[in-house]
């Protein structure tokens, strides 16, 4: 899992690229990982979740919130999502709208980045 679930900023920005073909099973395995990391922190993180290669259909808001319990963490700060797909951005606004922390929201990767630079993560 390796190439889903990276450090963008070690110890402040956790990055989740979501397949194209992501599973309800997948997303559990992604989240008990993202929990496990969460939990080993002493500061408070930024998930970023890159979905550009996501194929969504109706169903998957339901799929995604399978990830809603990783929003209740201590350690979380936030969540950056990131599509350039205006159906998946969509998706991932439903997906989340009910996140216990503040939810991000862009359509390109330098605005990804603006944001971070802008929270002194990045140089």
């Amino acid at each position: 899992m390796k190439d889903i679930v990276s450090w963008l900023v070690p110890d402040h920005v956790l990055k989740i690229t979501l397949p194209k073909q992501t599973t309800t099973e997948l997303l559990a395995k992604i989240t008990a990982e993202v929990d496990n990391i969460l939990d080993r922190q002493t500061e408070k993180v930024i998930m970023y979740i890159e979905a550009n290669d996501l194929n969504v259909t109706y169903t998957s808001a339901d799929v995604l919130r399978t990830m809603l319990p990783i929003t209740a963490n201590e350690h979380l700060d936030c969540m950056v999502t990131m599509s350039n797909n205006k159906l998946t951005r969509l998706i991932l606004l439903m997906a989340f709208s009910v996140a216990s922390v503040p939810v991000m929201r862009f359509e390109e990767q330098q605005q990804v980045n603006d944001y971070l630079l802008n929270r002194g993560l990045l140089n």
